[in-house]
């Protein structure tokens, strides 16, 4: 037997009798039978309690427990482990759960945020061995957990986010402002956007305020695109990252705590979550379930934003290579720009046709082609191209030899112009029609009519 295959069986043992399909009988509570049931995803159940569904312990310590609904399966995931409970079976009284992972390292992803996108179990940052992280992870039944590659790593917790699964994005809070590695503050609470799609972490900006402190109820309203808290204990708020905006719940409107907060000693709300626009949720440590429904109408727009954008710092060495960029592109388009204008003068200077000192005089046939035009411009502001052949006999003619004839004459009654007058300008301009671009039309200055008017008429 190689030594490759050797220590292959040796971890095959050890995976054996380390990993075991542990299932545990729990009692039926309204909240998991009502879960059990529901043949439908729930995004994101938040806690704002600590819970032991499952009879296990961390060296004698009970350990805190999350509640996963995807499609028809509930999951309870072990905090801060990454071991994962299936509902297997169930009675009139109890519900089995299953374990179905093989996770052996644990220990760093406590109070991570734990969500199913697209029928896919997720955990994202929590901390542990002295820090917090800001991992992407996803389990598939059967095997341990696996990383997901991020553009940045930004500290995650389940303190306070906002899971939009419609728009495959998360929005967490970043409230942490010491790193526990290298002592190093952070300056202010930041606002962060992790993107499911495109893999990609980045700061928003600048907390108005630290939402996340001593609130007692954390629960995501996805049709709101917003997470519904009550900071310090005190006022409801609901708070919306998409459009940056704050919402308070209106004075004097009791709906909401007389629900979350009945004045009979229910417990504390946790359970969190929402379907459509009906918040569910229980009273720990009795776990019936309760509902209310979230309505816009009950609450008023703050005049501050959720956050405050955060400038850039300014690049100078990104800006210089960017002007040197566009300094060697103007450099090139100007010379390209000149060199083509160089060539149409000197094809304009070509065309132009060269005259003796006795053929500096307009024949017989020019004048009267001339009138003509002048009249014609005089009543309607300019000369057609059709008028123009016309006046040319080429109107029946081809395109090529209509072409030709009209530039001649052009070409030869303006170089008479510019000599008999002494002028720098054409005496005939042709310019697009405003009518249809796809034509010309031709015109004579106002100052030039005068000077024709006064010589042939």
């Amino acid at each position: 037997m190689t030594r490759k295959l050797f220590n292959s069986f040796i971890s095959l043992i050890i995976i054996c009798n380390s990993v075991t399909a542990q299932t545990y009988w729990i009692p039926k509570t309204p909240f998991l039978d009502s879960l059990y049931n529901w043949d439908k995803s729930i995004g994101q159940i938040t806690q704002t309690e600590e819970q032991s569904f499952l009879p296990i312990t961390i060296n004698g310590v009970k350990t805190n427990q999350n509640i996963i609904k995807e499609k028809k399966s509930i999951y309870i995931l072990i905090d801060g482990t990454g071991q994962v409970y299936k509902a297997s079976a169930q009675n009139s009284t109890q519900i089995a759960f299953t374990r179905i992972d093989y996770t052996f390292y644990f220990g760093y992803n406590f109070n991570a945020i734990d969500f199913v996108y697209k029928d896919t179990i997720f955990s994202f940052g929590g901390d542990g061995f002295w820090h917090y992280n800001g991992q992407l992870r996803y389990f598939k039944p059967g095997y341990d957990w696996n990383i997901i590659l991020l553009n940045e790593q930004d500290l995650a917790s389940k303190k306070s986010n906002i899971y939009l699964p419609e728009k495959s994005k998360i929005f967490y809070f970043e409230t942490d402002l010491i790193n526990q590695i290298t002592n190093q503050k952070k300056e202010y609470a930041t606002i962060n956007e992790l993107n499911l799609t495109t893999k990609t972490n980045k700061i928003l900006g600048k907390l108005n305020f630290d939402f996340s402190t001593s609130s007692s109820i954390t629960a995501n309203i996805p049709k709101l695109n917003a997470i519904l808290q009550n900071p310090y204990n005190f006022d409801l708020f609901l708070l919306n990252p998409v459009e940056n905006t704050v919402y308070k719940l209106k004075k004097n409107n009791n709906k909401y705590y007389d629900a979350l907060f009945p004045k009979t000693n229910a417990g504390k709300p946790c359970n969190f979550f929402a379907l459509g626009d009906t918040l569910y949720f229980t009273q720990f440590p009795n776990y019936e379930l309760h509902s209310v429904v979230i309505s816009m109408q009950d609450f008023d727009k703050e005049p501050y934003p959720l956050y405050v954008p955060i400038t850039t710092p300014f690049d100078y060495y990104k800006f210089s290579t960017f002007l040197l960029i566009i300094s060697i592109l103007s450099y090139f388009i100007i010379r390209y720009a000149l060199k083509r204008k160089k060539k149409k003068d000197d094809e304009k200077e070509e065309s132009q046709p060269i005259l003796s000192n006795d053929e500096i005089s307009y024949t017989s046939i020019e004048i009267d082609i001339l009138k003509s035009l002048i009249k014609y411009i005089n009543g309607n502001g300019y000369c057609s191209v059709d008028h123009f052949h016309s006046q040319l006999g080429v109107t029946y003619k081809s395109i090529d030899v209509q072409k030709k004839s009209r530039n001649e004459f052009i070409n030869v009654i303006n170089a008479k112009f510019r000599s008999i007058y002494k002028k720098e300008e054409d005496l005939i301009i042709r310019e697009k029609d405003e009518n249809d671009k796809r034509t010309f039309k031709y015109i004579i200055s106002q100052e030039n009519l005068a000077l024709l008017n006064e010589k042939f008429t």
